[in-house]
């Protein structure tokens, strides 16, 4: 997207690892923002919207990319884990998508939302099944 022009903001939990793409990026030429939000924590998700959109005035494409995952069989996931991969696979997701789309693409009457799915979903299985 950077080549063809788009200003990008990137957000993640850990800041140090969001510099080093904004650096590598910056040095293509990109002009890049970067916000630190940790999805799985709702309260973060609305002042990481308002932030692009008051850097940039308008969010034209969301990329959805954040995820969580367990290494375990699903059958030996704990519900904490459970919880984890939904909090930030799922619903955090859905709520970027929805401060964007409120604020941004639904107002300026333009958007589109990229949602991206693990390589996991290709494998038809959960692990192995005892019987």
């Amino acid at each position: 997207y950077g080549e063809m022009g788009a200003k990008l903001a990137l957000t993640a939990r850990k800041t140090d690892e969001l510099e080093s793409a904004r650096k590598e990026l910056a040095g293509k030429g990109y002009e890049v923002v970067i916000h630190p939000s940790d999805l799985s924590k709702p309260e973060t998700i609305a002042p990481m919207v308002d932030a692009v959109i008051a850097h940039f005035g308008r969010i034209d494409i969301l990329i959805n990319n954040a995820g969580a995952t367990w290494g375990a069989p699903a059958e030996e996931y704990s519900l904490d884990a459970w919880n984890k991969v939904l909090n930030t696979n799922l619903t955090g997701a859905f709520l970027v998508s929805q401060q964007v789309g409120a604020k941004s693409m639904i107002p300026n009457k333009s958007g589109a939302i990229i949602n991206v799915a693990s390589i996991a979903g290709f494998r038809g299985q959960m692990g192995p099944m005892q019987t």
